[in-house]
């Protein structure tokens, strides 16, 4: 049998972990439209995004869409 230690710091790993794992589903993402995806200065663009997002805690998700829809 668990002495009750064990069984307390098994639960505490236990809770860490689910907690952990509940703040990163937590994630904020900012979806951003792209038009031009494989041109260069898209994609330092998306590269600053990416960066500037994830150092306030957000994801940077990029979908591409047709220019008209992008006005």
């Amino acid at each position: 049998m668990l002495s009750q230690t064990w069984r307390s710091l098994l639960a505490m790993a236990f809770s860490v972990a689910l907690l952990a794992g509940a703040a990163e589903a937590e994630t904020k993402t900012v979806v951003v439209g792209t038009v031009g995806h494989d041109f260069p200065p898209a994609q330092i663009a998306q590269s600053i995004l990416t960066e500037a997002y994830a150092q306030i805690g957000y994801r940077a998700r990029f979908v591409p869409y047709p220019p008209l829809r992008m006005i």
